[in-house]
């Protein structure tokens, strides 16, 4: 009768923790998934013109407080996070005068350094563009 008893308490282990092994893999299923999903749910969500706007008006305010100085962006477009069009570009000077005005501004984008806050441009165009430098 022991031995049966103490066999049946082994077997009982090995279920138990077969069933503990069973919800850790599952866990970890799930947080791989989120994982991988969560930048592609944010890259889509980058391609929705009101969020791309919500985000504009977020980085506005950011440039404007770093720069101490008046920033306005109308609209952009961030395509596939290769190419970035801004529309209507403002930045005023220190004394409040325009420095860089443009209708469109256009540039494929580089690396994005996101820890160093960092963002790379190539190929940068203006459309009817000013840019004032006073010495």
């Amino acid at each position: 009768m022991i031995r049966g008893s103490s066999s049946r308490g082994t077997t009982d282990r090995f279920v138990r923790m077969r069933k503990v092994i069973k919800i850790l893999g599952k866990a970890l299923a799930w947080c791989l998934v989120v994982l991988l999903m969560l930048p592609l749910a944010v890259a889509l969500l980058l391609n929705v013109e009101a969020v791309q706007n919500f985000a504009v008006q977020k980085a506005v305010g950011l440039i404007s407080r770093k720069l101490e100085t008046t920033v306005a962006i109308d609209h952009i477009r961030l395509s596939a996070f290769s190419r970035l069009d801004i529309d209507r570009l403002y930045i005023a000077d220190d004394r409040g005068d325009t420095l860089i005005y443009a209708d469109r501004l256009g540039a494929r984008l580089g690396r994005v350094a996101l820890l160093r806050r960092e963002l790379l441009l190539h190929d940068v165009a203006l459309e009817r563009g000013k840019i004032y430098l006073y010495t």
